[in-house]
């Protein structure tokens, strides 16, 4: 399948890499040219059969997609948006962000050609998984996250992140 994905940091990245690892052809792209790069750098390193390819533009990520994911931050993910819009994509759209409501609202407002808006689900019961996600510096899923760090267990219930 062709697959976008829209925004490459720690939760974009890891999907683009997952997605090229099961044999998709995934082309990503980041606002910020330094993450583009980083993210050209690891494709370049990784398995021949398991490489993406990576966007100058929005427009130019989703040309040929089947399926755009989104993931970026909530306060860009309209202006995502819009520029989906006007790259004239009119195919299957899903998130990745961590609040539902106001991307469905967006998404209403702004998208009303698209074959279709799967939006991501939450964790069951609003929790995280009982175990920690691994370290994103050390973790192969997360290329050039080092801006990334573990904070101390905030409660019983979950870590938090912080960039």
């Amino acid at each position: 399948m062709d697959i976008a994905v829209i925004g490459l940091g720690l939760i974009g990245g890891s999907t683009l890499r997952a997605l090229a690892r099961a044999g998709h052809q995934v082309l990503g792209y980041d606002a910020d040219p330094a993450t583009r790069a980083t993210a050209r750098t690891a494709a370049a390193k990784a398995p021949a059969g398991a490489r993406w390819q990576v966007a100058p533009t929005v427009r130019d990520a989703v040309a040929s997609a089947e399926l755009v994911v989104v993931a970026v931050p909530l306060p860009a993910f309209e202006a995502v948006l819009h520029e989906l819009g006007n790259s004239g994509y009119s195919g299957l759209v899903t998130d990745v962000t961590s609040v539902k409501g106001p991307v469905r609202d967006l998404v209403e407002r702004r998208l009303h050609r698209l074959a279709g808006f799967v939006g991501g689900t939450r964790w069951p019961g609003g929790r995280p998984p009982a175990s920690p996600p691994p370290t994103p510096t050390s973790s192969p899923a997360a290329p050039g996250c080092s801006a990334w760090s573990r904070r101390r267990p905030r409660s019983r219930t979950g870590w938090s992140w912080r960039r």
